[in-house]
C-alpha cells in the first residue's frame, strides 16, 4: 500500500510486490539553491519488513562511494533475505508501521 492505496505497476496494472521493504528515515531539506532536496544519506533509522515481520534498524554510509550498511537494533549488520527489494526514504519521525 502507498498512501492508503494499492501501489500499482503502470505497465502491468498489477499491485507491486516485494520480499524486502525498507523505510529509511533521515533528515531531508532543501539544498542552498532551494530547488533540490538535500538528503542525509550518511546515517539514520528506519524499518525492515520481511515475511510479515517488521523490525527497527539503523543505517550508515561513510561516503557517496561506499555501500549502505544496515544494522539491527543490537548493532549487528542486517542479514537480508533474497528477492525483490524496495527502499523508501522518509523524513525522520514521519513513518508509521502497521
Amino acid at each position: 500500500m502507498h498512501n492508503g492505496e494499492k501501489h500499482i505497476d503502470g505497465k502491468t496494472e498489477t499491485q507491486l510486490e516485494f520480499e524486502n521493504v525498507f523505510v529509511l528515515e533521515t533528515e531531508i531539506g532543501l539544498d542552498p539553491n532551494g530547488t533540490h532536496k538535500a538528503v542525509n544519506w550518511y546515517e539514520g533509522t528506519g524499518y525492515y519488513a520481511c515475511n510479515g515481520v517488521v523490525q527497527e534498524i539503523t543505517f550508515k554510509k561513510a561516503s557517496e562511494q561506499d555501500r549502505l550498511l544496515l544494522f539491527d537494533k543490537d548493532g549487528k549488520e542486517l542479514s537480508i533475505n533474497p528477492g525483490k527489494t524496495y527502499f523508501g526514504i522518509n523524513e525522520t519521525g514521519k513513518s508509521s508501521v502497521e
